[in-house]
């Protein structure tokens, strides 16, 4: 059903749209654990520093597939957002979020191959790292499935922050992008006082 349904786009002006930017920033604190919140960025700073991204359905509107819809009509309904920082060499995807009564019908991959496809360079991503002993380990290894099939591949390495592990996932990979993720962490460390650890994995 959810590969049948029109997904539109519309990215959030912060001048005008303080409404829908509580509505992400409500399905935010819904979707993800505090920690996560805080670091690498917090929610509240995509205002001025990044790009936000909300996600409708409406089978008036064109899908994603042809355009980046920005005639969001009150009629249409919500389903999710990203939250993008725009880097030199890549885009990386700090959070995205589905309602939940749209999971699991299509959306996710449809998005994020739009994401692929908009901003025609590669897209950065983290998740959990799925070891043995992790209390929800179906469900990262079912992210990880997941990440695999819309067009993301491991890059060999991961980073910890807040006492957690995280794979990371990007399209396309090559040293450049390398360094490019690392000297964003370290922006984001300067600005937090906090601390992460990047690992080449063994």
């Amino acid at each position: 059903k959810g590969e049948t349904m029109k997904i539109s786009c519309k990215k959030v002006d912060f001048s005008c749209d303080s409404e829908l930017f509580e509505l992400c920033e409500s399905l935010a604190n819904a979707a993800f654990p505090p920690h996560e919140m805080l670091f690498p960025t917090t929610f509240s700073e995509y205002k001025s520093e990044h790009e936000l991204l909300a996600f409708y359905q409406s089978d008036l509107r064109d899908d994603i597939t042809g355009c980046c819809a920005s005639d969001v009509d009150i009629g249409d309904e919500f389903i999710g957002f990203c939250a993008l920082v725009l880097r030199s060499s890549f885009v990386y995807l700090a959070f995205f979020a589905l309602c939940e009564d749209k999971r699991n019908k299509g959306y996710g991959a449809r998005i994020l191959k739009y994401l692929q496809k908009k901003y025609q360079k590669p897209v950065v991503l983290e998740a959990e790292k799925p070891y043995i002993g992790a209390n929800d380990l179906d469900l990262r290894v079912r992210r990880a499935g997941f990440y695999t099939r819309t067009g993301f591949v491991r890059i060999g390495y991961s980073i910890a922050y807040f006492d957690e592990i995280y794979d990371i996932y990007c399209t396309e990979f090559d040293d450049g992008i390398l360094a490019d993720y690392k000297a964003m962490y370290e922006d984001f460390a300067r600005q937090k006082s906090a601390n992460f650890e990047l690992k080449k994995d063994n």
